[in-house]
């Protein structure tokens, strides 16, 4: 409790319990034993402050033990009504001051409304307003599609167009040959042999080769051929005795 709990009639009071106990002979501490109540208590009562009491309650029993003891008439004063509307009107005054003051933050608050309204109108003219420029943007999407559609065509055609000039490139000076049955080659430049290999049916082998170089071919029959995209006839040259075949490729 605070210190100021008491008010003028409480104070006015505790002087009647006060003048009537000297009357009557009794000590401020007679009284505490004879009640078995802290002198505090007491001391209090007549002084008219309340505030060493720990409730309202609390004081009010003491209060009417110390009257029915000295049998004096009077009423508890109201000293915790007074106080409860003193803080009533203190934390009225304490609430209404911000608002009273806080002109700046109301005018902040009408700006933030006003911005999220736009903001919400502006959302709902795009939502509800605009299905146009959605069906627009699809019909630009497939303009677009079609283009990409055209654009990867061109691209593909490139690519094939490049893969074909890559292939012809190596297919120039490229040497292939196919193998119907058993068969062996070898392969000379300059009369060095650079290859010399075995073969079942089935394989194939190629090889580019850039310059011109001899092929012997056993089994010849079994062999077919081409250089540089022409045939390699292998049986015009073949030894019909042994089956072997030589061929000189000139490079061009």
């Amino acid at each position: 409790m605070s210190n100021d709990l008491k008010s003028a009639n409480s104070v006015k009071t505790g002087k009647k319990f006060s003048k009537l106990r000297k009357e009557l002979g009794y000590s401020v501490s007679g009284i505490a034993e004879n009640l078995f109540v802290n002198i505090d208590y007491i001391d209090a009562i007549e002084k008219g402050n309340y505030s060493i009491f720990p409730s309202e309650a609390f004081a009010k029993a003491y209060f009417q033990k110390y009257k029915d003891f000295l049998n004096i008439e009077c009423e508890f004063p109201n000293v915790y009504d007074e106080h409860k509307e003193q803080k009533f009107k203190k934390i009225r005054k304490e609430i209404k001051l911000p608002y009273a003051l806080d002109h700046n933050t109301k005018k902040l608050i009408m700006s933030s409304l006003i911005i999220v309204c736009a903001l919400l109108f502006f959302y709902f003219v795009t939502i509800f307003v605009n299905p146009k420029l959605e069906i627009e943007q699809a019909e630009y999407d497939l303009d677009i599609k079609n283009f990409e559609s055209i654009e990867a065509a061109i691209k593909k055609n490139k690519l094939k167009v490049s893969d074909n000039l890559e292939k012809n490139l190596l297919n120039q000076q490229l040497l292939e040959l196919s193998f119907s049955g058993e068969c062996w080659i070898e392969i000379y430049i300059n009369e060095e042999i650079i290859e010399a290999q075995q073969f079942s049916n089935g394989d194939i082998y190629t090889k580019q080769i850039l310059s011109s170089f001899k092929i012997v071919v056993g089994n010849a029959d079994l062999v077919k051929g081409t250089y540089n995209g022409l045939t390699i006839d292998f049986q015009d040259n073949i030894n019909m005795l042994n089956g072997v075949s030589t061929v000189n490729i000139n490079y061009d």
